[in-house]
C-alpha cells in the first residue's frame, strides 16, 4: 500500500489472488472518491470489476465513470471503504494492515476499548453491519457471507438503528439473525412509538418467530 497525499494506491500482487487479478496489476486504474471529504483510493480497474458487479457495469458500460474512470461515493465511509478494498485485493477481512492509529481512531468511533485487526468477531458490530450494507448495495462478491458468520458471533442487542438498517437491504439472512437475537433477548426495541416506526416486515418476522418458538419450532 503507498500513500501519496490525500490518495491511497494499494499494490497487493498476493499469491493467493488469481493469475488474472495478479496481471491486473499492469492495466488501467480507477479513482474512488469516497465521503463528503472525497477521498481518494486508487484501485485497479480489473480488481474492482472481478470482485463487484456494481463496477462492473459501472466501468464497462455507458455511464459517465467508464469514460472518466472515476467514481465518486459520496455517502461511503472512509474506514470503511479501506477494509473493502483489502478485500478486493485478497479476499481477506482486515483493518487496516494492523495501523495502529487507524485501529485506534475507529475504537474511539465504535466506543470499543479493543479490537483485533484479523478478528472480525471482535469488531463493532455497528462496522460489520456498515459493511454487510456496503457490500450487498455495491454487489462484492463473497464479502456478505463472511460478515454474516462474523456478526453471529458478535454479541448485540438489535436497536432501532441496527433493525432500519437490517431492513433496508434485501438479505434475509441478516434480517434473520437480528430477529432471532431480538427474539431470544426478549428485547423492547424503544419506546413505542419507535417500534411503531419499525419497518412492517420487521413486525411480522417478530410474530412469526414467537410463533414458532411457542410451537417448539426452532
Amino acid at each position: 500500500m503507498i500513500f501519496l497525499g490525500k490518495s491511497i494506491v494499494l499494490l497487493i500482487p498476493c499469491a493467493t489472488c488469481s493469475f488474472s487479478i495478479r496481471k491486473s496489476l499492469w492495466h488501467d486504474m480507477v479513482t474512488v472518491k469516497i465521503g463528503p471529504q472525497a477521498k481518494i483510493f486508487r484501485i485497479h480497474k480489473d480488481v474492482l470489476c472481478a470482485k463487484s458487479e456494481y463496477f462492473k457495469r459501472s466501468l464497462n458500460g455507458k455511464f459517465a465513470e467508464a469514460v472518466t474512470s472515476v467514481v465518486t461515493l459520496d455517502d461511503a465511509d472512509e474506514m470503511v471503504f479501506t477494509i473493502i478494498s483489502t478485500w478486493l485485493y485478497d479476499g481477506q477481512l482486515r483493518l487496516f494492515d494492523g495501523d495502529n492509529d487507524k485501529i485506534s481512531a475507529m475504537l474511539v468511533k465504535y466506543k470499543k476499548c479493543s479490537m483485533h485487526p484479523d478478528t472480525p468477531t471482535t469488531w463493532p458490530w455497528q462496522l460489520v453491519i456498515d459493511l454487510c450494507i456496503f457490500a450487498d448495495r455495491y454487489r462484492i462478491s463473497g464479502m456478505e457471507i463472511v460478515l454474516l458468520d462474523a456478526l453471529r458471533g458478535i454479541s448485540f442487542t438489535p436497536d432501532y438503528a441496527m433493525i432500519t438498517a437490517a431492513y433496508s437491504m434485501p438479505s434475509e439472512d441478516l434480517r434473520s439473525i437480528v430477529v432471532d437475537r431480538f427474539v431470544a433477548l426478549k428485547y423492547d426495541a424503544g419506546e413505542k412509538s419507535d417500534f411503531d416506526e419499525l419497518p412492517n416486515d420487521f413486525k411480522y418476522d417478530i410474530v412469526n418467530k414467537l410463533l414458532k418458538v411457542c410451537n417448539g419450532i426452532p
